[in-house]
């Protein structure tokens, strides 16, 4: 999760999208954070939560150049390390 957020901070995209694990067409298939995270940005806080040994739920805030934003991750450890299967973003 960390990795795929420093990777859309320093604006590479297909490498952030090589970190999500979820079917071609959903909305979880694609980073729909490019419109806020900029270089600007800054992780503020990370909050992980496991639910099983396998997966687990990340709370993330973000300082955006664009305001507050606050990220939502599960993600789930597989045969290739960790992959994010669903997230979801707000601005509070």
């Amino acid at each position: 999760m960390r990795r795929y957020l420093e990777a859309l901070i320093a604006g590479n995209e297909g490498a952030a999208r090589a970190l999500l694990d979820a079917p071609n067409g959903s909305p979880d298939a694609r980073p729909g954070e490019e419109t806020f995270i900029d270089r600007a940005t800054q992780i503020v806080e990370v909050r992980p939560h496991a639910t099983t040994a396998d997966d687990a739920i990340v709370e993330v805030d973000l300082r955006t150049s664009k305001g507050a934003y606050f990220d939502r991750f599960h993600v789930r450890r597989n045969q290739n390390g960790v992959v994010i299967v669903e997230h979801s973003f707000i601005k509070p």
